[in-house]
C-alpha cells in the first residue's frame, strides 16, 4: 500500500522583542527531517496499520494463536540551526521539545469513521553551535492501541472494506522553546492506509 511522509519547515520568533538575559529573537530554523514509521509489535516499517486483531491465525476455530498487535508509531528526525549571521552566544544553545498533538482526517474520497486529536507531553532537547544543524530523533505515537480498538465497533462491526482500505491524514505539530523562552513550532505530515493486514506470518498461521 502506498504511502509516504513529507515534512517541513517553520521558524520561531525571528522578530524582535528581548527574551531573558538579552536574548532577542530566537534566531532558529526548527523543522522535520524525516519521518519513519514503526510497528511496535512487530517492529515492522509500514505505513500500512492493521486495525483487526486476528485471534485465531491458523483458521482452527479457536482464540489461542493471535497475530502480533499492538500500537503503530513513528521516529521523527527533528533538526534546528540558527539563521545566517546568528551565532552563540549570545543565540540560544538549545531548544526543548515540550509537547507535540497528532491530529487524524480522512483522505477525500474515502469513507471511515473519525479519531479524535490527542496532545502527548514528552521533551527532547535539541543542542546548537553556530554554523551548525543540530538534530535529534523522537519516537512519537502514530496509532495508539487504543484507538486501534475502537475502529472496528465504530465500522459496526463490520470488518467488510468495499471501496478498499481507507487513507488517512495525520498531521504532527511540534512545540518548543529556546533557552530563553522563545516559542517555536513545526508540523510533519503523513498518509497512512488502515486495515485488516496479516500479522500472522512467523505464526504459523495464515491470518486475513
Amino acid at each position: 500500500m502506498t504511502v509516504l511522509a513529507a515534512l517541513v519547515v517553520s521558524c520561531g520568533d525571528q522578530t524582535g522583542g528581548g527574551g531573558g538575559g538579552g536574548s532577542g529573537s530566537s534566531g532558529i530554523i526548527f523543522s522535520v527531517d524525516k519521518v519513519v514509521p514503526r510497528d511496535l509489535v512487530s517492529l515492522a516499517d509500514s505505513w500500512s496499520v492493521d486495525m483487526v486483531w486476528n485471534t485465531d491465525c491458523n483458521g482452527d476455530g479457536t482464540a489461542d494463536d493471535p497475530e502480533l498487535f499492538g500500537a503503530h508509531g513513528a521516529d521523527i528526525t527533528l533538526t534546528a540551526k540558527h539563521m545566517d549571521g546568528v551565532t552563540v552566544p549570545p543565540a540560544a544553545r538549545f531548544l526543548t521539545i515540550t509537547h507535540y498533538t497528532v491530529e487524524y482526517s480522512i483522505v477525500t474520497g474515502y469513507t471511515g469513521p473519525s479519531f479524535p486529536t490527542r496532545t502527548y507531553y514528552e521533551s527532547l532537547m535539541i543542542e546548537l553551535q553556530t554554523g551548525l544543524r543540530g538534530n535529534a530523533t523522537m519516537s512519537v505515537k502514530l496509532m495508539p492501541e487504543d484507538l486501534k480498538r475502537t475502529y472496528v465497533p465504530a465500522l459496526g462491526g463490520s470488518q467488510t472494506w468495499t471501496y478498499g482500505y481507507p487513507e488517512y491524514n495525520v498531521v504532527y505539530t511540534f512545540y518548543a522553546q529556546d533557552e530563553y523562552g522563545n516559542d517555536l513550532m513545526t508540523k510533519a505530515f503523513a498518509v497512512v492506509t488502515l486495515g485488516n493486514f496479516n500479522a500472522c506470518s512467523g505464526q504459523g498461521g495464515t491470518g486475513t
